[in-house]
């Protein structure tokens, strides 16, 4: 301290740049240099306790270190795989790193690489005393720091097993670890761990990540020229970064291949050959995800892994797996499926910079997700459609209450009144008012007719009677995701879902109600082939069997001859059910064959805007456009698919739950004996011109059920 008094007792501090008259860094370079050459002098007493000699290995200088050689695996990218194989995505952390084996690099880059930084390599036992003195006189007659005496066994060490920090303590660690590092491992083993831990600058760390950000090939393809670049990027990316100091660049290419002449490895013709290859001027940057097709599924796949635990219980663990532990992900993605169903969104979907559309198909065998349409371009925006987006599901939610109802004791036959406009008296007090699409007045028919013409009040008449609870439990037992809204007006679209949850729920009918919990990933494996995770699941009977058959052999009139007459796909049988938004503000159609169940949406991605006269339809229902691209999707996507019918329900459900009228209605309804017989299906629409969507009009619904209204002459609206 300024002015402290200086007594016998006092450390004095030695300025060694004062006394030899140098720089302080050389100053420091010299300690350092000194303390290496008196831990050589002694390091066979620091190895003493390593190979346990007689008495001597309990000596523990101050020089010593108990530091165990293990050497952490490298981090490693990942791959995503599609079904047939191809290539999805890669994945890595911020280090860029695919570890290659020496065998994997060409030889010049080695050779390159040895010149640049260890020539002695392979006769040196890890320290290299002769390189230090060298090193030593060369910065003093430079005047400064330009070349390091550390061995490439003492950088593995460094960059492996200590800091960075330029202190004596941790020369002396290094010197020590650098010497047991060669005891443990071999020679080829520690240029193997140097060639894949360097950092070459613009994010990539080890020789292929540099040749592939350079240069855009695998280092086994490196030339001469290109693997000297390389390797005079080792000591100073930042400074020899050839995009923004090319010269500089040139000139330790340059140092590189004078000393591979030097060291007998290259003669002069190639040394000038190398010299005229020219600088790389421009990298190849690969982001955190390098994308190929599929980029919404691989993108949506990589949330699922760090969410979930399959590859780890915590979120770092997790994180660390995916994007460093050299994975092998193994999707449910179809390349050629969703090739269908792009072009069928691109060729069928909304003409318009203002809507869009969304499509996500799942297999009804498995519940594996086989296709995402999320967007139009993952470059622009990365929100997905068809798995992040929760819109109102309009009618298309009918069948949750279909089922509910044909599990509660109502068949297909059974009469339920659909008279429109409808007052319905609520449990709670209140009365909900809806009304069919233009102001129709419905009459009396089969449950089966309701559902194909899609009747509002048929169906707000059937929830009030089963209970809302039962719809939510049927819309449970086939995989809808909580929550789901208490109100009765779910069965008219005000339960809002995605593409894929609703394409998975459907999946559960055509299955004869065994329900298979919808997945992307089929297996994964680690960088040894060991797996990691493998999905099964024979899944859950969740739905009678009579009554999901029922279900679907009551869908199938939907397109045949009922509002989603343009998703038919020709021989290949399907069924489903459209749904259109308060306003036409969503359209859908979620339908299925035997083989897959597939969601289709439209509308706004970005608010609620009415679609009207939207390719040349007045008004997009359900039944146009929606029905349209998923029929454009479903014919491609069966091409190669055997046809199969629907399992028939050998069944009859017992019926007669709807007697007595609807509970709290203004009106009775009609006993089950009146009204049409539809035992068989309606005959099938014309295939020239389908009937549009046109019995899913905007209603207004009443609030929660749980929550009365204190007014029955302010409802709030709400899709159908």
């Amino acid at each position: 301290m300024p002015g402290e008094a200086v007594t016998e007792n006092t450390p004095r501090q030695v300025d060694l740049s004062k006394l030899f008259k140098v720089p302080s860094y050389f100053a420091r370079a010299l300690v350092i240099m000194a303390a290496t050459i008196l831990v050589l002098a002694v390091t066979p007493l620091a190895l003493l306790p390593l190979r346990g000699v007689g008495s001597v290995a309990t000596y523990n200088p101050p020089w010593s270190v108990s530091e165990e050689i293990d050497l952490a695996p490298l981090a490693q990218n990942s791959y995503m795989y599609a079904r047939d194989g191809a290539l999805m995505a890669t994945l890595h952390a911020e280090e860029n790193r695919i570890p290659v084996g020496l065998t994997e690099v060409a030889p010049v880059a080695v050779k390159a690489y040895l010149a640049a930084e260890d020539a002695s390599f392979y006769q040196h036992d890890g320290v290299n005393l002769r390189a230090i003195a060298r090193a030593l006189v060369v910065n003093v007659n430079r005047g400064s720091i330009s070349q390091g005496g550390s061995t490439i066994t003492q950088q593995v060490v460094k960059n492996s097993l200590l800091t960075t920090e330029q202190t004596v303590e941790r020369k002396i660690k290094e010197v020590i670890l650098a010497r047991r590092l060669e005891e443990s491992y071999t020679k080829d083993e520690i240029l193997q761990r140097y060639m894949n831990t360097t950092y070459l600058g613009n994010g990539a760390y080890g020789v292929r990540a540099g040749a592939e950000v350079y240069y855009n090939k695998g280092a086994e393809n490196l030339s001469l020229g290109e693997a000297a670049l390389l390797a005079g990027l080792i000591r100073s990316p930042a400074d020899a970064d050839p995009i923004l100091n090319p010269e500089r660049s040139r000139e330790r290419r340059s140092e590189v291949l004078a000393a591979m002449v030097y060291e007998g490895m290259i003669d002069q013709g190639a040394r000038q050959a190398a010299e005229a290859e020219p600088i790389p001027d421009r990298t190849f940057h690969k982001e955190q995800i390098q994308f190929g097709p599929g980029d919404y599924f691989a993108e949506w796949v990589k949330q699922v892994l760090l969410k979930e635990d399959l590859i780890g219980e915590t979120p770092t663990q997790r994180y660390n797996a995916l994007f460093k532990g050299g994975l092998r992900i193994e999707t449910t993605f179809d390349p050629k499926l969703q090739a269908f169903g792009e072009r069928a969104v691109d060729t069928q979907g909304p003409h318009s910079s203002q809507f869009t559309a969304a499509l996500a198909s799942v297999d009804t065998k498995s519940g594996a997700v086989r296709v995402l349409v999320g967007g139009r371009n993952f470059k622009e925006t990365k929100y997905n459609l068809a798995t992040q987006s929760v819109r109102g599901t309009g009618s298309s939610f009918k069948i949750f209450t279909l089922v509910a109802a044909f599990s509660n004791g109502v068949s297909p036959n059974d009469a339920v009144d659909g008279t429109g406009p409808c007052n319905l008296k609520m449990p709670g007090g209140g009365t909900w008012k809806a009304n069919n699409y233009g102001g129709e007045g419905g009459g009396v028919m089969s449950v089966r007719a309701a559902t194909a013409k899609s009747v509002n009040c048929a169906f707000a008449r059937m929830i009030l009677k089963i209970g809302v609870d039962k719809v939510i439990d049927a819309a449970r037992a086939m995989g809808l995701p909580e929550p789901i809204k208490t109100a009765p007006s779910i069965t008219l679209g005000t339960q809002e879902e995605s593409p894929v949850d609703m394409a998975a729920a459907f999946a559960t009918l055509p299955r004869g109600g065994v329900r298979h919990r919808l997945y992307y990933v089929e297996k994964i494996t680690g960088p040894k082939g060991e797996t990691v995770y493998q999905h099964e699941s024979p899944g859950e009977q969740t739905v009678d069997r009579c009554v999901a058959l029922t279900t679907v052999d009551v869908m199938r009139g939907v397109v045949n001859g009922g509002t989603g007459g343009r998703a038919s796909i020709g021989r290949q049988p399907v069924a489903g059910k459209t749904g259109t938004g308060e306003k036409y503000r969503d359209a859908w159609f979620v339908g299925f064959s035997p083989h897959l169940s597939t969601a289709v949406w439209v509308g706004n991605p970005e608010a609620e805007i009415s679609m009207h006269n939207v390719n040349g339809f007045g008004s997009v229902a359900g039944g146009t456009i929606p029905s349209a691209v998923f029929s454009a999707f479903m014919r491609p996507a069966h091409d190669d698919l055997p046809v199969e019918d629907f399992e028939r329900p050998n069944c009859k459900l017992k019926g007669g739950a709807l007697k007595g009228g609807t509970a709290g209605d203004s009106t009775s309804a009609p006993s089950s004996d009146s009204g049409p017989s539809s035992d068989a299906p309606p005959a099938p629409a014309p295939s020239s011109a389908p009937p549009p969507d046109t019995t899913e009009p905007p209603v207004t619904s009443p609030p929660s059920s749980t929550t009365p209204p204190t007014s029955s002459t302010a409802p709030a609206p709400t899709p159908t």
